[in-house]
């Protein structure tokens, strides 16, 4: 009778079970900020292409109104007209030219997600204000370089009274006008339209890029995405810009007025 050898049973020693632990989990450590950062990258570029949706409804809002930038508000909007405001005025005169409401397009599933950066989650907190997101012209968190394009319904009475403060620390005219025409911007590549933005200190406002108060009250691009804010030019490609790269009203100005190169 032929005795066959028994196999030795294999096994794991405890050792051996710390160290196959250990290595996971380093390997997740690894993994998970990849994985993070690449959905924040994934965000970024989605923030970007509807930035890049917005510029083409105000070409279209151009087409329709001589070739003009929308006004910035109403000019009721804080009385009986207060809906209405740049996004409202582009995305309704895209849709249907007027007939749907400002607080039936603030339900509607497609303006919900162009009009909304993906890396805005409620509630968020920037420069200490804490605020949440939804379709109006103080919490929209997409601003318009309106001081510049969109002006109106302020009047060249109201941009002679910023040109006599400005002149004093800039000394440059400082030449806006209610309305300004798209074919007029000297350099589409270089001007801003619109970016990223936050409510102003008093809660308001987000829907606006207010230069030349940019510094003094946070009025300038939101810095949202990996120390960078997306922005979007007038002839409708967006980059990502540091702070030091676009919010300064004298270091740039020809970012933000229309009549520099």
């Amino acid at each position: 009778m032929i005795r066959t050898r028994a196999h030795p049973r294999v096994a794991f020693t405890l050792i051996e079970l710390l160290v196959v632990i250990a290595i996971i989990a380093v390997l997740i450590g690894i993994l998970l900020p990849a994985l993070g950062h690449s959905r924040q990258i994934t965000k970024q570029l989605k923030c970007g292409a509807q930035l890049g949706q917005i510029a083409s409804l105000v070409t279209q809002y151009g087409n329709d109104y001589k070739d003009l930038f929308p006004p910035h508000r109403s000019p009721k909007f804080n009385n009986q007209d207060a809906e209405w405001w740049w996004a409202t005025l582009i995305y309704t005169n895209y849709q249907d030219r007027g007939l749907l409401t400002a607080s039936q397009a603030a339900k509607d599933e497609h303006h919900k997600q162009l009009f909304r950066c993906p890396s805005v989650s409620n509630p968020r907190v920037d420069y200490g204000l804490k605020w949440s997101w939804s379709f109006t012209a103080h919490k929209v968190g997409y601003g318009y370089n309106a001081f510049w394009l969109g002006f109106s319904p302020y009047t060249m009475a109201d941009a002679a009274g910023v040109d006599n403060w400005w002149a004093k620390r800039d000394g440059r005219d400082l030449r806006t006008r209610p309305t300004f025409q798209i074919a007029n911007v000297v350099s589409p590549s270089r001007c801003l339209f619109t970016g990223e933005t936050n409510p102003k200190p008093d809660g308001k406002w987000s829907s606006t890029l207010w230069f030349p108060y940019i510094q003094a009250a946070n009025e300038g691009l939101n810095i949202r995405h990996f120390r960078t804010g997306n922005a979007v030019f007038v002839d409708g490609h967006y980059e990502s810009l540091q702070d030091d790269q676009i919010n300064d009203p004298v270091k740039f100005r020809s970012k933000w007025d229309p009549t520099l190169r």
